[in-house]
């Protein structure tokens, strides 16, 4: 089971409020989980604001990250699902700062109501036992909501100059330009999970560019990345995650990695041998 509980967070109730909650709705049916809802105000209000549809509801008020992480500490849900505004402005800071101090996984989701069919996940195969953990999620999540999954690592190549975003190379291609243990890995993190290698997707150049190619290329209705844990003055730089808030065509959902799920050190794959996976 992907989860069992989980916490709709809101910080204002509108039109988009009603579609997002049919979205909620839809995922708790399919993953049999139970919801509670969260509204966060500005000011304090004595009663909860407009209609709810979950009977377990609760309003406070305060700065609405704040406020939803120090609620989801009481509670410990498995799932945090918050609105976002697409790519306008107030898809920003605080939807950052949820990213940031998330201790569970987040689903940031659009107003449009939709049934999850095609899923990315879009992975860095350099940290191989975090992109493991990653697939893994992805995948029970997938499989509860009916959904088929397709997997994208985007290769960063600075010395490709002659391609304005970055390019879409084959395996042969991929050996000239050093990256042949990245591609082998992607395929084995394929072969593990059940994910055709018709379903998984090699570029080189920019994430941002090839995630929204990506998501229209096979109609996505969710992108699921990794949603590192930080500590200290590691935690004011901002993650891929939430790097990514402006440039998702689609739903999000950040899974958090514990730092105790990342490899120990770090080893590029193009010092490593083709076999070594």
């Amino acid at each position: 089971m992907y989860c069992k509980n989980i916490l709709f967070a809101t910080s204002s109730f509108g039109e988009q409020q009603s579609q997002v909650t049919q979205q909620v709705q839809s995922c708790a049916q399919h993953l049999k989980a139970n919801v509670q809802h969260l509204q966060v105000t500005a000011k304090p209000t004595p009663h909860v604001l407009g209609y709810s549809y979950f009977s377990d509801t609760v309003c406070k008020s305060g700065h609405f990250a704040k406020v939803m992480s120090q609620y989801a500490k009481t509670t410990t849900p498995d799932l945090i699902i918050t609105p976002s505004a697409g790519k306008a402005s107030w898809f920003s800071d605080e939807h950052k700062t949820v990213l940031r101090d998330a201790k569970y996984d987040v689903l940031f989701v659009k107003g449009q109501y939709q049934s999850y069919r095609q899923i990315i996940v879009a992975v860095d195969v350099e940290n191989y036992r975090s992109a493991h953990f990653i697939i893994g999620r992805a995948k029970q999540f997938a499989d509860e909501v009916g959904a088929e999954l397709h997997l994208l690592y985007v290769f960063p190549h600075s010395s490709l100059e002659s391609l304005q975003y970055g390019g879409s190379f084959k395996p042969d291609d991929i050996s000239e330009i050093g990256s042949l243990a990245a591609w082998n890995a992607l395929c084995e993190l394929a072969a593990e999970h059940g994910v055709d290698e018709r379903d998984i997707a090699f570029r080189i150049g920019d994430l941002k560019y090839f995630v929204e190619e990506e998501s229209t290329q096979v109609g996505a209705d969710l992108l699921v990345m990794g949603n590192v844990e930080h500590y200290g003055i590691a935690k004011l730089a901002p993650s891929t995650s939430a790097r990514m808030l402006h440039h998702t065509p689609c739903d999000l959902l950040a899974l958090r990695i514990s730092q105790d799920a990342l490899p120990m050190t770090y080893e590029p794959l193009e010092s490593k041998r083709f076999d070594e996976y």
